[in-house]
């Protein structure tokens, strides 16, 4: 409750909120619903919301998949760090 608290304090501030862990389980559970948070942030990209994205250890095949081409038909700067994911982004 306090980390939630704290982040939503630093998000009203204007900063960036503090990351949660949101579920512990197998990675398929895991890989699922960061898939559903993709598909929200797609959403998002889609609106005109976010101007660019930093990729750190994407997975461009699947848990990334909705967001990175809405990013690709929004015209949105991609750049990050991971080799191999980069090149399938």
């Amino acid at each position: 409750a306090a980390a939630a608290a704290a982040a939503a304090a630093a998000s009203a501030a204007g900063g960036c909120p503090i990351p949660q862990i949101r579920m512990r389980g197998e990675l398929h559970a895991v890989n699922r619903l960061a898939r559903k948070a993709d598909e929200r942030l797609a959403g998002v990209i889609a609106r005109g919301d976010i101007d660019a994205l930093v990729l750190v250890s994407a997975d461009a095949g699947s848990t990334n998949r909705a967001s990175l081409l809405a990013a690709a038909a929004a015209g949105l700067p991609v750049v990050g760090t991971g080799g191999s994911s980069l090149g399938e982004a």
